[in-house]
């Protein structure tokens, strides 16, 4: 593993060694920046690993949180770089999110309005309507109580 600067190296300007041609590698870094100024803390190190352990290594190295830029891979894979959608795509689909929720923040407005109206439209209802009648309201009878067992057994007598 080499640690040197490796700020500028990617695959356009890398061209490993006659002996090493036949290993895949790569930069592999976790990154860090400092919480106060914003400053790159964490370094690269270019990796060299056999083409049939990569995909492994690779997987590996992911879930432990590393970075992964390829550099050279002998068989060439990995070597188109990834192409991110055009911003033209992304401000038309933002564009339309943003309706989208007008949308629907218009149609809940609306629906909280009519709910607003319905209650004001609601008419009074008195709390206990048998009052107004005069009746008393009608009592639940109470389950019989258990007498204690000494009781019931006196009680038998």
């Amino acid at each position: 593993m080499q640690t040197k600067n490796l700020e500028g190296v990617n695959r356009s300007n890398y061209t490993p060694s006659a002996n090493e041609r036949h290993l895949v590698h790569y930069k592999a870094e976790i990154l860090r920046y400092d919480n106060k100024t914003g400053m790159k803390q964490s370094h690269a190190s270019l990796v060299k690993t056999g083409v049939k352990m990569f995909p492994t290594v690779k997987r590996d190295l992911e879930k432990q949180g590393y970075t992964i830029e390829i550099v050279y891979h002998p068989q060439g894979k990995y070597n188109t770089p990834v192409q991110s959608a055009p911003v033209d795509n992304r401000d038309a689909e933002i564009a339309a999110l943003k309706a989208e929720l007008a949308k629907k923040e218009e149609e809940m407005k609306a629906l909280a309005d009519q709910a607003q109206e319905a209650a004001a439209t609601e008419p009074e209802k008195p709390a206990d309507e048998s009052t107004d009648s005069g009746a008393e309201p009608e009592k639940k009878a109470e389950p019989a109580k258990k007498q204690p067992k000494a009781a019931a057994k006196t009680a038998k007598k």
